[in-house]
């Protein structure tokens, strides 16, 4: 495997919506990308980080967020079901 890395590479892609990027491919070479700390705030008040959330917690939100929790979340809560279920998604499967 090569891992020469060439500093010459600049990429603009203006058209881009960095923030809802999560994977970058150049060449062969896919890149992680996480631009920004996911922080969740509780009914309670409090901001945690979606990665200190436990997995039960994140699992307790997203039958929240689809009606089969103990409470239900609010469609437009926090910038929208879709981009938490697709951010909690995404913290699952990182961690398997």
């Amino acid at each position: 495997m090569d891992t020469t890395i060439k500093k010459e590479i600049d990429i603009i892609v203006p058209e881009i919506d960095w923030t809802s990027v999560n994977t970058v491919q150049l060449g062969k070479v896919e890149f992680k990308v996480d631009f920004e700390d996911h922080v969740w705030e509780t009914a309670m008040g409090i901001e945690i980080p979606v990665r200190n959330m436990s997995t039960n917690h994140i699992n307790n939100c997203i039958n929240c967020f689809n009606g089969n929790g103990n409470m239900r979340i609010p469609n437009d809560y926090l910038g929208g079901k879709e981009r938490w279920l697709g951010i909690f998604s995404r913290e699952l499967t990182q961690r398997n």
